[in-house]
């Protein structure tokens, strides 16, 4: 008798707080948050590693659902969307579609050290101000940068004296159909052609191009290992994407539902450059030793020569685009 009166009193408890119960661990607010990367990519798996923190820190007062992938669509169409509200956050690579001062991440030779990465791309540098500047004139708060790696070259023949501003190379590069890679490549008197991404292995393959520029040692393995032939670490630009919120959005969130958010960004984002600096020599190394690649890593001052040279004759060409005193800001701020 005693053990059926606790149970059916038990019962009446659970049914008397339980509606108390879940209405309390219900969510106040939950969030989109689109990835255009694969879902196994590890900035996908970091997007999942920020909406946990930020579900535990709030208690669950707010969600973040996660969609990679591109399931939300590709890069330039998240960013519109974020930008209008229809998505709340996004973890995507930035284009200067919306505004020109957004291609400063794919300048050449920002920095040319992982350490002068965590530098540059830290609050309170003049490039994240900068840059955090120009996501606000579209309606978008900056949460971090992400950086996958720094963007080195491959090749299947060998080109004569790469890091030479002047040199007849006696390849032909394929480059990014963007102006910052157009520019740059063709003042360091390189021999260029723009071919669709999809295309590149078989116009290597082919010898439409003799290599490319545009991509970390991680993507280099897993797609085109079996080709390649030299691979120079060239440090001339970084793959770097940013972690974004519509305006409205943060601006409707408490201040700790905030700082949950950004420090949960601002934590990954550091954390990104320390596995893309270990990938960059695992995958280096693997290269090597299972395809036989020949990794060619120019010395610290034969890259920081060719750095100073595209700082001095290059970034001045973008300053109708970007601004002068973007670029000169940019440049005494190095």
């Amino acid at each position: 008798m005693y053990r059926k009166l606790a149970t059916l009193f038990l019962c009446l408890t659970v049914l008397t707080l339980g509606p108390v119960m879940i209405a309390q661990a219900a969510p106040q607010h939950i969030l989109k948050f689109a990835g255009t990367y694969a879902p196994d990519h590890p900035g996908s798996i970091a997007q999942q590693a920020i909406a946990d923190e930020v579900f535990e820190a709030t208690k669950g007062e707010l969600k973040i659902e996660v969609f990679p992938g591109g399931q939300l669509g590709d890069y330039t169409q998240i960013y519109e969307d974020v930008m209008r509200g229809n998505i709340d956050m996004g973890w995507l690579y930035i284009t200067g579609q919306y505004n020109t001062a957004l291609e400063i991440s794919s300048l050449p030779y920002l920095t040319t050290s992982w350490e002068g990465l965590k530098k540059i791309f830290s609050p309170g540098s003049y490039f994240y101000q900068a840059y955090e500047k120009a996501h606000a004139d579209c309606d978008v708060k900056l949460l971090a940068l992400y950086v996958d790696g720094f963007v080195n070259m491959v090749m299947v023949k060998e080109p004569v004296e790469p890091m030479s501003p002047t040199a007849d190379h006696k390849v032909k590069l394929r480059i990014p159909p963007t102006d910052a890679f157009k520019v740059t490549m063709d003042s360091l008197n390189w021999d260029t052609v723009t071919i669709n991404w999809a295309d590149v292995y078989t116009a290597m393959q082919t010898g439409v191009c003799d290599g490319y520029i545009g991509s970390s040692a991680v993507l280099v393995y897993y797609t085109f290992r079996d080709l390649t032939k030299f691979y120079y670490e060239m440090r001339a630009y970084s793959e770097t994407l940013s972690y974004v919120i519509n305006q409205d959005t943060w601006a409707k969130l408490s201040p700790e539902h905030q700082k949950a958010i950004y420090d949960a960004c601002q934590r990954q984002a550091a954390k990104s450059i320390e596995t893309a600096a270990n990938n960059e020599k695992t995958y280096q190394q693997k290269m090597a030793d299972e395809y036989g690649v020949k990794i060619v890593i120019p010395s610290q001052e034969e890259i920081d020569r060719l750095a100073d040279y595209i700082r001095q004759n290059v970034w001045p060409k973008f300053e109708k685009a970007y601004g002068q005193d973007l670029i000169q800001g940019l440049l005494s701020n190095l």
